[in-house]
């Protein structure tokens, strides 16, 4: 599957991922459109299956979603996106990135520790009441990362 940057024509494709996904949760279609206005390299898409997004604040990558839609899953799709973002991040000299996790997804999890991602906190109710995450980090300049 092609990875490539998203455009405006790809939020339908976007959305129906994230529908799929997440169901009441799923972010408005006007957040994404922010995204690629703000961050247009790092919001990219992988044909109808996955999307992800990332910024950069304060020279920090901020992986903010990657969700692969449900008959896609465990097809190398989620990792495909994470490669791209962190190759991404590495190329622009960005040291590291970050993300949150519902404490409750431990597929997610798993996914982001395959990566090197690592718990670095516990934020009660951040997915809202009784939810809580996990703030992960990964130093991309560790040695396993390159």
């Amino acid at each position: 599957m092609r990875v490539r940057r998203a455009a405006a024509r790809d939020l339908p494709v976007v959305l129906e991922i994230e529908r799929a996904c997440f169901g009441r949760d799923a972010w408005p279609e006007r957040l994404f459109r922010e995204y690629l206005e703000a961050c247009p390299g790092l919001f990219l898409i992988a044909g109808r299956a996955g999307y992800a997004v990332a910024y950069i604040r304060r020279n920090q990558g901020e992986i903010e979603s990657i969700a692969v839609h449900p008959h896609f899953m465990r097809r190398g799709i989620g990792a495909a996106l994470m490669r791209f973002i962190l190759s991404s991040l590495k190329r622009r000299g960005i040291p590291g990135a970050a993300l949150m996790v519902a404490t409750r997804n431990k597929n997610a999890i798993t996914f982001y520790r395959s990566f090197g991602f690592r718990r670095t906190r516990t934020i009660p109710d951040y997915y809202g009441r009784n939810r809580p995450a996990w703030r992960m980090r990964l130093d991309l300049r560790a040695e396993r990362n390159q």
